[in-house]
């Protein structure tokens, strides 16, 4: 209902733009917006919690704030040198300490 009503004000402002962001928005959290926000955050946390446990994966991530930097190819192509760049470090620390091993 709460977002029925935030997207009824949106059209009533004529922001054409606002309303197709949050359309895109409300379309992306649809499947969890029967739970609450502590609840999100708890399966958030298990998850997080649950990934830890595991010795032998290395996740490697970039976050981005779309809303500051904008949207198109270009912060996706430096998130994803980004990404690139800390999976090579990581292998290179990886083969630099089987070296000494050696």
């Amino acid at each position: 209902m709460e977002r029925e009503q935030h997207l009824i004000k949106t059209v009533a402002l004529r922001s054409d733009k606002k309303l197709l962001e949050l359309k895109k928005l409300y379309k992306k959290t649809a499947d969890y917006i029967h739970l609450t926000f502590d609840e999100r955050w708890r399966l958030l946390d298990e998850i997080a919690t649950e990934i830890g446990k595991w010795s032998d994966v290395r996740l490697f991530a970039e976050g981005i704030n779309k809303r500051t930097l904008g949207s198109g190819d270009v912060i996706y192509k430096q998130a994803f040198e980004q990404v690139v760049a800390r999976f090579h470090t990581f292998l290179t620390i990886r083969e630099s300490d089987r070296l000494k091993r050696e």
